[in-house]
């Protein structure tokens, strides 16, 4: 039996100016128009997801479309992130939109699996697998609800949360 010590390091990355703009946009009109797009917050409930949404990277329009934003400053701060990493990396993206843009980023320079509420659970097992066995994928980008059902993924050394999450049970 092994110990696991757990080390909490909080690492902030600026909102592109895009995002700051949206963000401040949403907060104060409660919508916003990109293009052809709306995105509306009816209440309060919805305001929330949506200025989470915003700072995750990509908001889920009122047609049901991803818009994704600039995200340039977070996706640094997370390449040095991996870059400085000893083992293995889970990213933890909240949003659909935004986790396929992380992913899509990541898979440029590393060994990615994306793991999401479309993943099969056959999938899943073969993608958890091979990362605890230290194979490929080194990197796996996931959503945080497929994540939170005790899972074990000892193989990483590194954790990252890219945006905030509404949900602290989740988070725990």
């Amino acid at each position: 039996h092994r110990s696991v010590s757990k080390v909490v390091h909080v690492q902030d990355a600026p909102l592109s100016k895009l995002q700051q703009a949206h963000y401040d946009m949403m907060r104060k009109r409660l919508v916003i128009y990109a293009g052809q797009h709306q995105i509306t917050a009816a209440n309060a409930a919805v305001l929330l997801g949506k200025l989470l949404q915003i700072c995750a990277g990509a908001v889920k329009t009122d047609g049901g479309e991803y818009i994704g934003l600039d995200l340039t400053p977070r996706l640094a701060v997370l390449d040095e992130l991996i870059e400085q990493a000893q083992a293995k990396v889970i990213v933890v993206v909240p949003y659909t939109g935004a986790l396929r843009l992380v992913y899509e980023h990541v898979k440029k320079h590393h060994s990615v699996e994306l793991v999401d509420g479309g993943t099969s659970r056959t999938q899943r097992g073969r993608i958890f697998g091979a990362f605890q066995d230290h194979a490929d994928p080194e990197i796996i980008v996931a959503n945080p609800e497929v994540l939170a059902h005790g899972m074990n993924l000892t193989a990483a050394d590194l954790f990252v949360w890219l945006s905030p999450i509404h949900s602290i049970d989740i988070y725990d």
